[in-house]
């Protein structure tokens, strides 16, 4: 089953990329890009979506973003 792998950006998804099955789990990191307009301080957290059966997000983590960065 396909895997959704979403990145939340103060709660809200910002990115997503999809796992086409299990047995395609990335032997590297899944990176996503974000950027934001100004320095603001962004709560950040992963949610995995198993379109069969499970969701699970992480726990948040508090990232200042800066311009150009």
């Amino acid at each position: 089953y396909p895997i959704t792998v979403n990145l939340l950006v103060n709660g809200q998804v910002s990115a997503t990329q999809t796992i086409q099955s299990s047995s395609d789990y990335p032997s590297d990191n899944i990176s996503f890009p974000y950027s934001s307009a100004s320095n603001t301080a962004a709560t950040i957290s992963v949610q995995l979506i198993d379109n069969a059966l499970y969701s699970v997000t992480s726990a948040t983590t508090t990232v200042v973003v800066t311009t150009g960065t």
